[in-house]
């Protein structure tokens, strides 16, 4: 009967909490907006699989590849569109594919592989949008190698007895500059999970200065603090400091975790190889780019990490000055981090375009920041950056002045000694 009535006291503490109610109702207004979003997004990939014109241009003129133009097109209900150069048909239809010189002759003769050239336009770092494009040139070669005995039977009257694969291999189209597709497709997957790992960074942070402060009140520590002849500014810098201390060492503890269990799992001589090969895609990218690829991934981060830190820091002081107590400041930072880790996810999932608005809205919350930051760059719009970073700044300030303000407003007064002189 005791038991049963302290666990309906702790559930009754928990109902009748604002700061309960409200994140929860935030939290599941977000997330049913973010899942509209992505549904949107995958409605987006399969329109693109299933309307995209691919645009051909045909170098190996003969009568086997006009049979198999025609023989694509008809399959393909007329999405075949023919151009002059592979760039024109990238720029007008998005996926481009070229049959090279000497294609018939590799059909004709004992070859059991034939390449085909290819390029796609790469507007959006969404893994989703390169994964389609992908996807349909994966599904045009395969439409190939089906077709192509079909086509040399009624071109030449004999039957292929061979198998023949069709690779198509090529390059991307990214911000007007020509790319190794297979490193164009590494790189994009890499920058867009960076909002996911700064999301966890930053919704830890302010989980750690929302605690700071929080126990402090607990403690009774926190008036004996704000009573000293010090300035409150200084107390939220000191606060915002050791919260990302703190942050920093789980998060070194935490990759090198991760980084020791991906290499371990590694099989003996996968491991055993050096990091020369590494170091010799990431100078091919930066070249094909036309910036320093390692470089600037790091300082991307750097400026991330240091202005996400001081946000997120600030952020949490706000919520533990708001709170009463740890439990309190549990339950309001714990929907923030869910909020931050799912716009992660929105950003890591359909991307998007690098422009003066999203550069504000990445600079207000953070996370995509080093996106804008390492694709402006190559888009050589290094405006967004300044746009970005100015945003993100005046977000920190704002933050700050808040913590400050809800630290100026509390007047502590101890020690007050007031002596009586004994009458003679």
């Amino acid at each position: 009967m005791i038991l049963s009535q302290l666990i309906k006291r702790e559930i009754k503490a928990f109902l009748k909490n604002p700061g309960f109610i409200i994140s929860m109702v935030i939290l599941f207004a977000f997330y049913a907006a973010m899942g509209s979003i992505m549904r949107r997004s995958v409605e987006e990939t399969q329109q693109i699989i299933l309307q995209s014109n691919i645009g051909l241009v045909v170098e190996d003129d003969s009568l086997l590849t006009r049979e198999l133009v025609k023989a694509i097109n008809e399959t393909l209900d007329g999405r075949l569109r023919t151009y002059s150069s592979l760039i024109e048909a990238v720029e007008n239809t998005g996926i481009g594919v070229l049959i090279p010189h000497g294609f018939t002759a590799n059909i004709t003769s004992n070859s059991t592989t034939v390449y085909l050239a290819s390029m796609i336009k790469i507007d959006s770092p969404s893994t989703t949008i390169i994964q389609a494009k992908s996807g349909i040139l994966s599904q045009l070669g395969t439409l190939i190698e089906h077709i192509l005995p079909y086509v040399v039977s009624r071109v030449y009257g004999y039957e292929v007895q061979r198998e023949i694969a069709v690779y198509i291999r090529g390059s991307a189209l990214f911000y007007g500059k020509q790319v190794d597709a297979t490193l164009l497709m590494g790189f994009l997957t890499l920058i867009t999970m960076l909002p996911l790992f700064v999301g966890i960074l930053v919704g830890t942070n302010a989980g750690y200065a929302a605690q700071l402060v929080a126990y402090e009140k607990l403690e009774k520590a926190f008036e004996m603090l704000l009573a000293q002849p010090i300035k409150r500014s200084s107390i939220v810098i000191a606060k915002i400091i050791g919260a990302s201390v703190a942050t920093i060492i789980y998060s070194i503890v935490f990759l090198a975790s991760m980084f020791t269990l991906a290499m371990g799992s590694l099989p003996t001589s996968i491991q055993s190889i050096n990091s020369d090969g590494l170091n010799s895609l990431i100078e091919q990218l930066s070249n094909q780019l036309g910036v320093d690829v390692a470089f600037n991934f790091v300082v991307s981060i750097a400026i991330t990490l240091v202005l996400g830190l001081i946000e997120s820091g600030s952020l949490g002081i706000i919520l533990g000055s708001l709170a009463s107590d740890e439990r309190t400041a549990g339950l309001l930072i714990t929907p923030v981090m869910f909020l931050y880790i799912g716009l992660a996810l929105v950003f890591t999932f359909i991307g998007f375009q690098v422009n003066v608005v999203t550069s504000i809205i990445s600079g207000i919350i953070v996370l995509p920041l080093p996106v804008v930051y390492i694709l402006s760059l190559i888009s050589g719009e290094t405006t967004y950056i300044a746009v970005s970073l100015l945003s993100t700044i005046s977000t920190c300030i704002v933050f700050m002045a808040i913590a400050v303000f809800l630290f100026n407003r509390d007047i502590v007064v101890l020690g007050l000694r007031v002596r009586i002189r004994k009458e003679q």
